[in-house]
């Protein structure tokens, strides 16, 4: 048997012999409100770290979607032109995908 020692998440004492699996979750904000449901109570005391992304405002699109062109091998896209990035981000309400 190996040596009891706290658990950072939950300040219970384990075993080191039986480590803890850590999970990352990641998802729309949708998640965080399955996460309210009262049969996963347990797992959202659990969670560490929250993080939130905000939408992005249209600046931050274009040079999203400049960028996500030029990985494609298209640097000087002109696929899209301004009006239509600003329709984009407009219906996409900000949102990645």
């Amino acid at each position: 048997m190996g040596s009891a020692r706290r658990d950072p998440a939950t300040g219970e004492s384990r075993e080191s012999s039986r480590e803890l699996l850590q999970i990352i979750l990641a998802g729309q904000p949708e998640l965080d409100r399955k996460l309210d449901a009262p049969n996963l109570r347990q797992l959202k005391q659990r969670v560490v770290l929250r993080c939130n992304l905000a939408p992005f405002a249209l600046r931050e699109a274009v040079e999203y979607i400049d960028s996500r062109m030029s990985r494609a091998g298209m640097p000087d896209q002109t696929v899209f032109p301004e009006e239509l990035m600003s329709e984009i981000q407009l219906r996409a309400q900000g949102i990645r995908a």
